[in-house]
């Protein structure tokens, strides 16, 4: 497998990779895009919360220490990512970041490095006693509208197969699913196996290695 693929076609990929960890593991991540020259259906969520971008200059970034090292929180600003928030009484119940250039997508031991135009939504949390509110799908719409209004072309989400209610959220949301990839990794060897896209005209997500950067280790 080379170190960058753009455009793998469908069928099964060796990869000898540098890090070993996590010594085992498998999954089958499902790949969603939204298109960002159709139009964004807004979903509301069942709660009353407050919607709200968190930068690298807001005065609300020590409440993302809460749910995430502090290290990786300002190592995310210094990519130009942006975290969404909804918050109840002041308080942050649910998150999506987006990230705008390279990004770590854990479950493949990969980073997706994004194309111009292309924008990466991860790490989605919504507290335990806030879930099946629609906060999810309420964030992401939003985030949507606003890349939208930003110019850009293309969004991208990914999940695990498994996790049915991210999936619905995703979906709410207004993304579709286009490709799967599944892997199974033992120490440094893995193998992967990319589905057909559905369409099979859609864009090709590009993968490259990863590293972790040593100061968020």
């Amino acid at each position: 497998m080379s170190s960058k693929e753009a455009g793998p076609s469908p069928g099964w990929r060796f990869a000898l990779l540098a890090d070993p960890f996590p010594l085992i593991m498998s999954a089958k991540l499902c790949l969603h895009a939204f298109h960002l020259s159709d139009q964004v259906n807004i979903a509301e969520p069942r709660a009353k919360v407050e919607f709200q971008i968190i930068r690298e200059d807001s005065k609300e970034v020590n409440a993302l220490y809460e749910f995430t090292d502090p290290r990786l929180v300002h190592w995310r600003f210094s990519q130009g990512e942006i975290c969404w928030v909804a918050k109840a009484e002041d308080e942050i119940v649910s998150y999506v970041w987006a990230a705008l250039k390279k990004e770590r997508v854990e479950e493949l031991c990969k980073a997706i490095e994004l194309q111009e135009g292309e924008i990466y939504l991860y790490d989605a949390f919504t507290l335990e006693e806030w879930r099946g509110k629609a906060l999810y799908p309420a964030i992401l719409s939003r985030q949507l509208e606003y890349f939208k209004n930003e110019g850009f072309v293309r969004a991208l989400i990914f999940t695990v197969e498994g996790n049915i209610a991210s999936r619905r959220g995703i979906l709410r949301a207004g993304f579709y699913h286009f490709q799967t990839i599944e892997i199974t990794k033992i120490l440094n060897f893995a193998l992967y196996n990319y589905s057909e896209k559905m369409p099979t005209n859609e864009v090709d997500v590009t993968f490259v290695p990863w590293k972790t950067p040593p100061d968020i280790h």
